[in-house]
């Protein structure tokens, strides 16, 4: 008797080890969830991204490229740099911050 009922508890614990799943990663993302694709990477080549200005230099950062004075950049000579913009030899001023029409 004694010995069928530890043939029983035995059995039980093997079915239940036969029946155990895999654990999933909890980090892993979810089945339903398709990999995004990667957005198109932005263009900055003419885009006036910051400003650097100390007492004995001034860069601008256009495209992600620095610029002194004299710097050839969107096909002309750098000839100003300010603290909120860059004036081109041709004319052209890059703001740092435009404004966007809104009075305060």
């Amino acid at each position: 008797m004694l010995v069928r009922v530890f043939v029983v508890i035995l059995s039980c614990f093997l079915f239940t080890e036969v029946q155990a799943q895999p654990l999933r990663d909890p980090t892993q993302p979810p089945a339903w969830a398709a990999p995004s694709q990667a957005a198109a990477p932005v263009s900055n080549s003419g885009k006036l991204q910051s400003i650097v200005v100390s007492d004995t230099k001034r860069v601008a950062i256009i495209g992600g490229k620095s610029y002194g004075r004299g710097g050839q950049v969107l096909g002309s000579r750098i000839t100003r740099i300010e603290r909120d913009a860059v004036w081109l030899a041709d004319g052209r001023k890059l703001v740092l911050f435009p404004k966007l029409g809104v009075q305060l």
